[in-house]
């Protein structure tokens, strides 16, 4: 059960109490600090509020695959982290769930946002902290559970911290991220959200009556936090090849940002993870992702991926530890596959195509699968095709279609129209997709279509005999060369030449 944090004002520092939910099940209890007359603990565990990473960013595509999204009994919502190599185990916060969550009752999302997942598993069993207790605050240090998932998730792992954090971790800028909402009185949950914050306190936090909190640290930065629905949300320090986790989101005062945020320090649970034969690994390192381009060759990168059909694009995979892969798939969006670390492909059709890698590997023993896809990332252009049709509106105004094939985008790069009359003299000039055009007076003109692609210039021209007309004809184009309104000649595609 996911909780809105109230937090208790206690020998000047903020302790959270147990989740209230208000109104609509969002929002911030009134005072911000104190518990509402009405308040019921059993009410309180009936409500799960969805909820964002406090003035954080979006988080990037394929930026930490492995924080995922937890839907707890159809509506409670929480965030946690895939940690089993072979994707089978999520590592949350204890309060996500309760004695009402039916073992297979919650639902993990991989992705960006809930509403969109790249994939999603369910729950066969979850297990919590046996000394968690949802009514009892001091066993507020003890907050987190794991989840086993029945099928699994295709994303490299977590790595989690075992090193014990004392006083050289302080003022330690880290990064935390969730599914959560932006502020206390907001319900805009479901999306990945990044921040950066400082670690301000860690270890030996004893407040009366409130227990012992060595099992926990602190962060604020007077900013940046986390809010309700970031619960069990991964805290990360870079080191090494890659990241670690070193704490899982737990409670923090009301406003949200308003004061400290508590994490629970993954280094005291090491094991206990061990203990119930949870798999992990404590190798810190940055999941396999890939760089193509038209050239990639003795460590020279050209990211351009876009080029003329025939067009060979070079791929590589970018992984600290490439003794570690086993096995590399790679998809190129036109239906064919290959298999390797470093490859290439050749488009031999124009097109926007995605380009998805799979990389599979052995880490500390135990097996892993990661995949990638980059949409639309290769642009592969032939030489445009110019053409279009032109029929009168009303006087000596005339509407252009234009036919251009523009099923490729990022191929086409200029488009001009040049209006001539009888003798040959430019008479006027267009800009624009479609534009309408108006002759000075009757008579003929030639109409020049020029454009341009990557690919190299085509251009189209008709001749047209401009009538004073009054009234509007049809909306029905007829193909130029077919004279109903006055049309001559259509002479199509008149030069192309590749640059």
């Amino acid at each position: 059960m996911n909780r809105l944090l109230i937090a208790i004002a206690i020998t000047g520092m903020t302790i959270p109490a147990l989740a209230i939910p208000t109104a609509g099940g969002e929002g911030e209890a009134e005072g911000g600090e104190h518990f509402p007359p009405e308040w019921n603990p059993t009410d309180a565990r009936k409500s799960t509020p969805k909820s964002e990473i406090v003035n954080g960013r979006l988080a990037e595509e394929n930026e930490f695959p492995e924080v995922v999204h937890l839907s707890v009994n159809g509506a409670g919502s929480c965030t946690g982290t895939v940690i089993d190599p072979a994707g089978y185990w999520v590592l949350t916060a204890a309060h996500c769930m309760d004695e009402t969550t039916p073992q297979d009752g919650i639902v993990v999302s991989v992705g960006q946002s809930v509403i969109n997942p790249v994939q999603q598993a369910r729950s066969i069993r979850w297990i919590r902290n046996d000394n968690w207790d949802d009514n009892d605050i001091a066993s507020q240090g003890k907050d987190i559970a794991v989840i086993e998932l029945a099928e699994p998730l295709d994303v490299f792992p977590m790595a989690l911290n075992d090193q014990p954090m004392g006083s050289s971790w302080l003022d330690l800028r880290v990064t935390i991220t969730g599914f959560g909402i932006t502020a206390s009185n907001k319900n805009d949950g479901g999306t990945k959200r990044v921040a950066e914050t400082e670690i301000v306190a860690i270890g030996d936090l004893n407040f009366p009556d409130q227990g012992n909190l060595a099992d926990q640290f602190l962060n604020y930065n007077g900013n940046q936090s986390t809010c309700q629905g970031d619960s069990g949300g991964p805290t990360i320090a870079n080191v090494g090849d890659g990241y670690v986790q070193i704490g899982i989101t737990s409670w923090g005062g009301v406003p949200c940002g308003s004061s400290e945020r508590g994490k629970i320090r993954v280094d005291k649970y090491i094991g206990w993870l061990r203990a119930r034969g949870v798999p992990f690994t404590t190798t810190s390192g940055s999941p396999p992702s890939f760089v193509c381009s038209r050239r990639l060759d003795d460590g020279q990168e050209d990211s351009t991926s876009i080029g003329i059909v025939p067009f060979e694009v070079r791929c590589q995979v970018d992984y600290a530890n490439r003794e570690e892969l086993t096995e590399v798939v790679w998809q190129w969006g036109d239906g064919n596959t290959t298999t390797g670390l470093d490859v290439s492909h050749t488009y031999d059709r124009p097109g926007n195509f995605s380009v998805s890698m799979c990389a599979g590997g052995d880490r500390d023993g135990n097996e892993w699968n990661h995949c990638v896809e980059r949409n639309g990332l290769i642009t592969s252009c032939d030489i445009p095709e110019a053409g279009f049709e032109i029929t009168p509106v009303e006087g000596l105004t005339w509407e252009i279609r234009n036919l251009t094939n523009v099923q490729t985008y990022g191929c086409l790069t200029n488009l001009a129209w040049e209006v001539y009359d009888g003798s040959g003299n430019l008479v006027d000039e267009y800009g624009g997709w479609e534009p309408e055009i108006t002759f000075p007076e009757p008579g003929e003109y030639r109409i020049v279509q020029n454009i341009g692609g990557f690919a190299g210039t085509d251009a189209a021209e008709a001749v047209v005999d401009v009538k004073r007309r009054a009234g509007s004809c049809s909306s029905a184009t007829a193909p130029l060369g077919l004279s109903g309104f006055g049309l001559l000649l259509l002479v199509g595609l008149v030069r192309r030449r590749q640059n």
